[in-house]
């Protein structure tokens, strides 16, 4: 009953990091890159920021490229180079 217990709080606490988490998506020099608008099988739909320079255009890239931040959001290791040659969702 108390590993019941236990694996019950530990979800519930998981559920509410992962909600709390913001869809910001961030590069290793801290600078934001875009926002997760939804997740898509294995991979993540990034609204880029205009101020990348790479366009407005929803890109998917693998859900593996973004991991949590501990400070919220993001973190890719993706350069805005490589998002550049990502694909762009076609079906939004």
């Amino acid at each position: 009953m108390k590993k019941l217990l236990c694996l019950a709080a530990f979800c519930a606490i998981a559920t509410v990091v992962e909600a709390d988490n913001s869809p910001i998506v961030y590069n290793r020099a801290g600078d934001e890159i875009g926002l997760i608008a939804r997740h898509r099988d294995d991979k993540v739909v990034l609204l880029p920021q205009p101020r990348t320079g790479i366009g407005q255009e929803a890109l998917l890239i693998p859900a593996s490229a973004v991991k949590p931040r501990p400070e919220g959001g993001w973190i890719t290791s993706l350069t805005v180079d490589q998002l550049g040659h990502m694909e762009m969702e076609q079906n939004p």
